[in-house]
């Protein structure tokens, strides 16, 4: 699948698996407590605490001209049935193609939803969507999908590659999610040990005056500063849809003063080099965002310093995984312990769209030769051991 676009039958987008009848309202309203509260059950089934709400929230609080988060609610009859975030994004263009392309697809300014279900809260607006007891997460994803096709022309959802895609998906692979199994690791000698670099990285870390700091709650607003104005120097490989608002979601998140949120800071000599933000649900640790200061000669391994750090902690609160998400740069693919396979899927309103599809993905910066170093870590790792 690593170097193929596959296309289900463009008929209906997605096909429901009941005849009752769902309403359903699309606004960018924050999750109230009582909305919260009807999600418990699934919450405790996803493995997840309501400090995940407290992220989506202040995710929702942001947006631009061009992105903005919104919340789809499904109601059967009075009672609401299911919740998720998704993203409404009006320039794309970058994230399939360079100048000129990309502005003659942004011109129009016609509008797609982006519903990015791998993990929870992961790049801060991640979310499988919540349902009620009873309600089939599976049949909820497909009704919602199905439904934001009638107010956009096109959408994506990326989610993993085991989940069922709805009729009429055009799927490319994305790239894999990455996952550190804490709670298979011997301690924390036992993943230093996966490499026989990772000793050596951070003593030398140590040794240019670098200490790790760890922020439980809002970040100060110095290191706040510092980590918005080190997201500036970054070159991103692939730009999200809604790239605009990126550096006000991190914001957002980085303000919340609450107890599940959780970032490692790096220091050079007490100035700021990186951070990994987190939010802490379940047994878990889920990646928000993460910058560092490209403008520096180098950081000495800041960023494997981070990584061992947040394993360290992991284990001295009982966690169990660290869900970082996307694996997109060398040094976080050799330093996860799992990884699953994402796709992306999408779908159009009209058959010609699915049509076309294939076609414009084959030549786009997400295209399946683009992600063929991205996809299929695990089986990369076993044939290839760490350094």
């Amino acid at each position: 699948m690593a170097n193929s676009i596959a296309s289900q039958p463009p008929h209906s987008p997605v096909q429901s698996t009941s005849t009752r009848s769902w309403t359903f309202t699309l606004t960018a309203d924050s999750i109230t407590d009582e909305e919260q509260a009807l999600f418990a059950d699934d919450l405790n089934a996803l493995g997840l605490e309501p400090g995940i709400w407290t992220v989506l929230n202040a995710v929702l609080s942001t947006g631009t001209r061009y992105s903005r988060p919104l919340v789809v609610r499904a109601h059967d009859g009075e009672t609401m049935v299911g919740l998720a975030v998704i993203y409404e994004c009006r320039r794309y263009g970058a994230c399939f193609f360079d100048p000129p392309m990309s502005t003659l697809m942004d011109t129009p300014g016609i509008p797609m939803f982006l519903w990015l279900r791998y993990g929870a809260t992961v790049d801060h607006c991640a979310n499988p969507g919540f349902v009620r007891k009873g309600i089939d997460r599976g049949e909820f994803v497909q009704r919602v999908t199905s439904q934001l096709l009638q107010e956009y022309m096109l959408g994506t959802v990326v989610e993993y590659d085991s989940e069922q895609a709805g009729v009429g998906a055009v799927t490319t692979p994305f790239v894999d999610s990455g996952l550190i199994d804490v709670g298979e690791l011997s301690g924390i000698e036992g993943y230093l040990g996966r490499s026989k670099s990772l000793s050596r990285k951070r003593k030398k870390f140590a040794n240019k005056g670098g200490e790790i700091k760890i922020v439980q709650g809002s970040l100060p607003e110095n290191l706040r500063t510092a980590a918005l104005d080190g997201f500036q120097s970054l070159e991103i490989m692939i730009r999200t849809p809604y790239q605009d608002n990126y550096l006000s979601m991190a914001d957002a998140v980085m303000m919340l003063d609450s107890p599940e949120m959780v970032h490692i800071v790096a220091l050079l000599d007490g100035e700021y080099a990186g951070h990994q933000s987190f939010c802490r649900s379940g047994n878990a640790l889920h990646c928000q965002a993460g910058a560092f200061d490209r403008r520096r000669t180098s950081t000495y391994h800041a960023y494997e310093n981070i990584i061992v750090t947040s394993v360290e902690y992991a284990l001295e609160h009982g966690l169990d995984c660290i869900d970082y998400g996307p694996a997109l740069n060398e040094t976080k693919k050799k330093m996860m312990t799992r990884f699953i396979r994402c796709e992306n899927r999408i779908y159009g309103r009209y058959r010609f769209i699915s049509a076309v599809m294939p076609h414009v993905l084959r030549r786009s910066k997400i295209g399946p030769d683009r992600m063929a170093s991205w996809v299929g870590l695990g089986e990369q790792a076993a044939e290839q051991p760490l350094a």
